[in-house]
């Protein structure tokens, strides 16, 4: 069955950001900004689409900027103060862009519903091209994805399961360059 996380884990994946998940059922989200700060988001695990909305929204610019002006120029950190609003706000953005795109995924999620199936189901699927939906096959540690909304059993082959899943979500290369 797929799960919601493992969406969203996808998403992040897309988004360039790095996905850890601990025992306690918490994740942490890690990504570098353009000036080359590291960037960690940690979050309890329980809804993570909301808990990143809330992130990116408590996300203050300025609070972020502030300590980091007092050690301008040391230990890594960009020696213009221009220079660290800049990535303060491209930090933002970037927040944003994770925040959003696990809502929409979160959206897609719920209305593809995609189904796990058996090579054997997938066969009768592309053959009959019932019934209406979308499918992931694992088969041979390959993921065949069936994109059967239209009736037609579009279908692909990924060497990665997250990859097939974003495939089956429309976040292929297409879509990307056309946003």
């Amino acid at each position: 069955m797929v799960e919601l996380k493992e969406i969203l884990k996808a998403k992040a994946d897309q988004l360039g950001w790095g996905w850890h998940e601990y025992d306690d059922g918490s994740i942490e989200l890690e990504n570098w900004s353009p000036a080359g700060e590291d960037i960690v988001v940690t979050l309890a695990g329980k809804d993570i689409a909301e808990e990143m909305v809330k992130y990116s929204s408590d996300f203050d610019v300025d609070e972020h900027v502030e300590p980091l002006v007092a050690i301008r120029g040391t230990r890594g950190v960009p020696s213009s103060i221009s220079v660290l609003v800049t990535d303060a706000l491209e930090i933002e953005k970037m927040l944003d862009e994770l925040a959003c795109g696990f809502v929409l995924a979160e959206d897609g999620f719920l209305t593809a519903q995609i189904k796990e199936v058996t090579k054997e189901e997938a066969e009768a699927i592309i053959g009959t091209r019932k019934p209406i939906g979308v499918f992931l096959c694992m088969e041979d540690g390959r993921a065949v994805g069936i994109d059967n909304r239209t009736g037609d059993a579009w279908t692909e082959d990924f060497d990665d399961r997250a990859d097939c899943l974003k495939w089956l979500l429309g976040w292929n290369k297409e879509s990307e360059e056309a946003e």
